[in-house]
C-alpha cells in the first residue's frame, strides 16, 4: 500500500467516523468514546501519511490547546464565582 492510497484510506475512515459521531450526537445527544478514540488514533496516521507530520506542527497544536484549555478553565471558574478580578490581578502582579 502506498503512502497515497494510505492517506486517502484514513481520511475516508475518518470521514465515517466524523458522519457516525455527528448522527449520535443529534440522534441521541451522545458521541460514542469508541469513534472518539478511533478518530483520535486515527489522526496521527493519515498526518503521518500524507506527510504532514513533523514536530513543528505538533509542537504548535500543543500550544493551542494548552492555551485553549487554560482560557477555558478561568473562564468557567470566573463564571462560576471561584475566581473574581482580584484573583485576576494577583496572578499578574510580581513579587517585591
Amino acid at each position: 500500500m502506498t503512502s497515497e492510497t494510505l492517506a486517502y484510506a484514513t481520511l475516508g475512515g475518518l470521514a465515517i467516523a466524523l458522519l457516525i459521531s455527528i448522527y449520535t450526537d443529534i440522534r441521541y445527544r451522545l458521541i460514542l468514546n469508541k469513534v472518539t478514540i478511533a478518530i483520535a488514533l486515527g489522526a496521527p496516521i493519515f498526518w503521518l501519511a500524507s506527510g504532514g507530520f513533523n514536530l513543528t506542527d505538533i509542537g504548535l497544536h500543543l500550544l493551542t490547546a494548552a492555551i485553549t484549555f487554560f482560557v477555558f478553565v478561568f473562564a468557567i471558574a470566573f463564571h462560576l464565582g471561584a475566581i473574581g478580578i482580584g484573583a485576576a490581578r494577583a496572578f499578574g502582579r510580581i513579587p517585591k
